[in-house]
């Protein structure tokens, strides 16, 4: 069984109607001994093999069918048979001629379908695999041996029948019964006299419990587990966790953390609250694990499958509607965190990374005099330290490129460039003054948020006012283009070392490696911003546009 841990890395899967399942509304999830997965829905039953879904549903014409649309419950006994309680009616899946046997009191009482009971409010399965089903006329357990139900009548220590309403029923990991109602949970006794061939079930005590109902969701079945630990009886629900410790009378809700070493067993427990999501316990280490709260509110139902995935099926707040199945995969340490707030005592909002020849990655960080560099051991060091006035001139880094004599170029979004010098370890800033015949120098403040490598390693920059061709060796610029009414959002150097830019209004600018100062421009089908340029196998160039992909042919 998987140890969940709160730090663990996790992403959720999710399925709805489009992937099998009959409807998105999942009341509860049960998985039987050959692995498969039970789904029950608001109209029928979902069998999940771990690729498809397989959906059975009710046909009032076909008395083989299941017996109602709205499913509640599905359990798995110890014969590996399949139960599903639907609206006060109870059937079992017949694998052999894959249909459904339905029971109820109409049948005759020879009849092996026959049950006492005239309505079904919930079905459980004791520590045994034994199923019992809780009716409007006391309890019905199956017999293995027999195939049929043996009726338990619901009495009081005098001997009065009781009769149950719409209540669930569970038992503990002691193998306690108790019934559950929104208000008070009762512990009863299970007593077997086979001597007087009598059976019944008989209320021990009543306990108070406070179920914080959420007054504003109003489609959704309580789901309830209940065990027993070293400092009280603990009940696990879809709406909270709640405590009754020793000589108390009321399951009071529990917000803090659980004790160590509180149950004698290993295997994870979960619950959830409307409002705080899915948490799942792990006694072995005495962790929590609680994915975020905004992607597991208003659950209906949960499940721990064999394999120590999570599953869900939780309704929209607003609209009442299922959101489907939803499977919580762990990753276990997938993700590496670097400067948190923990970390570098400061608030890092990063903008651009890079991974250069070195396995070093560089960050690029909003209103900070400086870039971060994290070297593959994990330790990181701020370099190129800015003027304040520089540092907000520029902006936040967006762009790194390495070039190929020895240079790592740092494009700022507002006009700021600097090349880092791998031998000297030194910064050296680009200006834009040595660029020639340019009156407004402004023109091109917003010239480096796009970073392209030639053929003979020069470096191409562009940005909303115009490109610009530097030599890499030099750190001085032999082309220039300014752009006035169009801005840039891509670059591509193609295999002949041509330069593509792409503008909006579904302009595409060609720069031939032939043509020192000749500049083309094609227009491109549309008013649309070209955000990406790839090269094809073919002599053609692939756009990606914002109304769609576009194929030119350049040869």
């Amino acid at each position: 069984m998987q140890a969940f841990s709160q730090d663990e890395d996790y992403y959720i899967r999710s399925y709805t109607v489009e992937n099998g399942l009959p409807n998105n509304q999942v009341r509860c999830i049960a998985q039987d001994k050959t692995g498969f997965l039970w789904f029950s829905t608001w109209d029928g039953l979902c069998r999940f093999d771990g690729n498809e879904f397989r959906s059975y549903y009710h046909d009032p014409d076909d008395s083989l069918s299941l017996s109602n649309i709205d499913l509640h419950e599905v359990r798995i006994d110890k014969d590996n048979n399949i139960w599903i309680w639907a609206v006060q009616a109870l059937c079992r899946y017949e694998r052999s001629k894959d249909c459904f046997i339905r029971y109820n009191s109409k049948k005759n009482q020879k009849d092996s379908n026959y049950i006492v009971s005239d309505a079904i409010y919930s079905i459980s399965t004791d520590n045994y695999g034994n199923l019992w089903a809780l009716g409007n006329r006391g309890f019905e357990k199956f017999d293995h041996a027999s195939r049929r139900f043996i009726h338990y009548p619901f009495v009081d220590d005098k001997g009065n029948i009781l009769s149950p309403y719409n209540d669930g029923i569970v038992f503990d990991n002691l193998n306690n019964l108790w019934i559950v109602k929104k208000n008070q949970v009762v512990k009863c006794a299970i007593i077997t006299d086979t001597y007087l061939k009598k059976n019944i079930v008989q209320p021990i005590k009543t306990y108070m419990f406070s179920l914080l109902e959420d007054r504003t969701i109003f489609n959704i079945s309580y789901t309830f587990s209940i065990f027993n630990g070293r400092h009280g009886v603990w009940i696990m629900s879809n709406n909270g966790l709640f405590l009754l410790k020793p000589g108390d009378n009321t399951f009071i809700q529990y917000h803090n953390r659980i004790p160590r070493n509180e149950f004698s067993f290993k295997h994870p427990i979960i619950w959830s609250s409307f409002r705080e999501g899915l948490f799942v316990y792990n006694p072995q280490t005495g962790k929590t694990f609680h994915p975020d709260p905004n992607m597991t509110q208003n659950v209906e139902t949960y499940f721990i499958d064999r394999n120590g995935s999570i599953w869900f099926g939780s309704l929209h707040k607003k609209s009442q509607e299922g959101t489907g199945l939803n499977k919580i995969i762990t990753t276990g340490k997938f993700f590496r965190h670097y400067l948190t707030p923990t970390l570098t005592k400061e608030k890092v909002a990063v903008f651009g990374l890079y991974k250069d020849k070195n396995r070093d990655i560089w960050v690029g960080t909003n209103n900070y005099n400086y870039l971060i560099r994290i070297h593959p051991d994990g330790t990181f060091e701020k370099g190129n330290f800015l003027t304040n006035q520089l540092a907000q001139l520029g902006g936040q880094p967006r762009t790194f490129l390495e070039d190929n004599h020895g240079g790592l170029w740092i494009g700022y979004i507002n006009g700021v460039l600097f090349r880092y010098n791998y031998f000297r370890k030194t910064f050296e800033r680009c200006y834009l003054k040595k660029i020639p015949h340019i009156q407004n120098k402004n023109d091109f403040s917003s010239c480096f948020k796009l970073l392209n490598l030639d053929k003979n390693g020069n470096v191409w920059t562009a940005g909303d006012k115009g490109f610009l061709h530097f030599n890499s060796l030099t750190l001085t610029v032999d082309f220039y283009k300014q752009i006035i009414d169009n801005g840039i959002y891509s670059m591509l150097n193609d295999k002949e070392g041509n330069q593509w830019i792409g503008m909006d209004k579904s302009q595409l600018m060609f720069k031939d490696k032939n043509n020192k100062q000749g500049i083309q421009t094609y227009h491109v089908p549309g008013q649309y911003n070209i955000e990406y340029i790839a090269e094809g196998d073919n002599h053609d160039l692939w756009l990606a546009l914002l109304g769609g992909v576009s194929v030119a042919l350049i040869s």
